[in-house]
């Protein structure tokens, strides 16, 4: 791995992180988690989408995204409709109060943004506006080819990681989830719930989980610890 790509992706976390779940001057978004924000945010935006869509335009799982869309009910910030042209549907709005807290964040946000590029001459804004795009672009496309990829790999082989609500869907690590690190259950939980991770990848790094890793001794089960971490990831995401 060249030290470019490392630098490109240390540059990307840190802007994740001013501009993600840590908020403002240090406060969170509001009372909304980066997820729920996130989520909010593509209702909002997309008219009539159900729980489903929600979970494929954040690239989660619809079990992950029936979980926050439950939150922001409880929280007054979304109601749940049946589609007018789809009786077997359930189509989410946003509330009065959810486009509030919305346009509360994304104005904090958007100002901080803007005294920063004033800092900058319309050259490099123009440069980093197209960087971002084409960035952001590829990793579309990536992510829709790697979720094609994997629905392929669950038609064929599914694992306790993909499995239906029917399968078994629990994981038995012990004292640790990753057992080369020592993270547990609780580091994870953290890692979601304070820290803002909305990925497993996010999760990872933020836990140190399977950095340097040697399953096949460290861990009891002699396998790989990913299937459990991501287990964890959907019980608390």
């Amino acid at each position: 791995m060249s030290n470019q790509i490392v630098e490109i992706y240390n540059s990307v976390q840190e802007i994740a992180w001013q501009f993600g779940g840590r908020g403002i001057n240090g406060e969170c978004c509001e009372d909304l988690s980066f997820i729920e924000f996130m989520a909010l945010k593509r209702i909002l935006e997309l008219d009539e989408i159900s729980v489903q869509e929600v979970g494929n335009q954040l690239n989660i799982t619809k079990s992950g995204a029936t979980k926050i869309i439950n939150r922001l009910e409880q929280k007054g910030y979304v109601t749940k409709k049946t589609s007018a042209a789809d009786g077997r549907v359930c189509c989410l709005h946003a509330t009065d109060n959810g486009a509030k807290i919305m346009n509360r964040i994304i104005n904090k946000n958007i100002l901080l943004l803007e005294k920063i590029l004033n800092q900058l001459d319309s050259i490099t804004i123009a440069e980093i506006e197209a960087a971002l795009k084409t960035f952001n672009n590829s990793i579309h496309k990536e992510t829709v080819a790697l979720t094609i990829s994997e629905e392929k790999m669950i038609k064929s082989d599914k694992c306790c990681c993909c499995a239906t609500p029917t399968e078994e869907t629990t994981a038995d690590f012990g004292e640790y989830v990753c057992y080369c690190n020592k993270v547990t259950e609780e580091d994870i939980k953290n890692a979601i719930l304070t820290k803002g991770a909305t990925t497993v990848d996010e999760v990872i790094s933020l836990t140190g989980a399977m950095v340097n890793s040697n399953c096949e001794v460290n861990n009891p089960k002699g396998t790989s610890c990913y299937p459990d971490i991501v287990i964890v990831f959907n019980k608390y995401i």
